[in-house]
């Protein structure tokens, strides 16, 4: 199973190392129900309820957010949470397939789904559609103040799949998709300085590219802003920097 929980805006959490024997593996068709059929697609193109869309991608964005509490206090009520969320995402493109909202929630989704599984074949597959997913979204009217965010969530997915292929020993995959998420993630902190977030995916990505010493430096300047990097990345960041201002790492900015 992948390993570190990054969270975002939309409560996006994707596991960026594989880890666990035994982890819990979701029925593979589960959430097939996605929304690029070509058939669909013109049917939805003459009857765009936007209204409804709408709403049904605030209610996708909704189960996202439970997922998430449930997922630490309910066991099991996760995959459903996650299976409904597409269910919405797929009414949110069937009234208004321009809506970038249904494109980025499959997405998202599909990184999510990434996490609940420890075969490598679903791991890559899952991780390349939320990829694809989110390109997509680009092509439908993002709005200015959800750019960024859109881009985080790309590079997230982008960061996991770098280091899905470091675990799989494929170099020069690991080095495309993290200079992908690197590229992304350096666009968002040029505009937004202030973004912990960011900084904290970058260090992510110094992390899987071996460059240990950046990736304190952005993990020190993400806590920071306040961001609350999580314990487990800070912990696995001071074994492999060097033990001169470990202590520094560890718990700041998790208060």
């Amino acid at each position: 199973m992948l390993k570190y929980k990054i969270i975002t805006s939309f409560s996006f959490g994707l596991v960026l190392t594989l880890a666990c024997a035994g982890c819990r593996v979701p029925e593979p068709e589960f959430l097939t129900n996605v929304p690029h059929d070509n058939n669909q697609y013109s049917k939805a193109k003459q009857m765009k309820y936007e209204w409804l869309s709408e709403d049904s991608a605030h209610m996708g964005w909704w189960r996202l957010s439970n997922y998430h509490k449930r997922a630490n206090f309910i066991p099991g009520f996760e995959k459903s949470d996650l299976k409904y969320a597409m269910q919405n995402f797929n009414y949110c493109w069937s009234f208004n397939s321009e809506n970038y909202q249904a494109y980025w929630g499959a997405g998202v989704i599909r990184g999510e789904q990434a996490t609940l599984t420890d075969d490598p074949e679903f791991i890559e597959k899952y991780l390349k559609q939320s990829i694809e997913f989110m390109h997509i979204a680009f092509k439908h009217n993002v709005p200015a103040k959800q750019v960024n965010n859109l881009n985080m969530d790309l590079a997230n997915s982008y960061n996991g799949l770098g280091a899905f292929y470091l675990q799989m020993s494929k170099p020069e995959l690991t080095k495309t998709n993290l200079e992908s998420a690197r590229k992304l993630l350096l666009d968002v902190t040029q505009k937004e300085p202030e973004n912990g977030r960011a900084l904290y995916l970058l260090a992510v990505t110094a992390f899987y590219q071996g460059n240990f010493a950046e990736a304190k430096r952005l993990a020190e300047q993400s806590l920071s802003k306040h961001y609350k990097v999580p314990e487990d990345f800070l912990k696995d960041l001071a074994e492999k920097s060097s033990g001169v201002g470990k202590h520094q790492l560890e718990g700041k900015g998790n208060d």
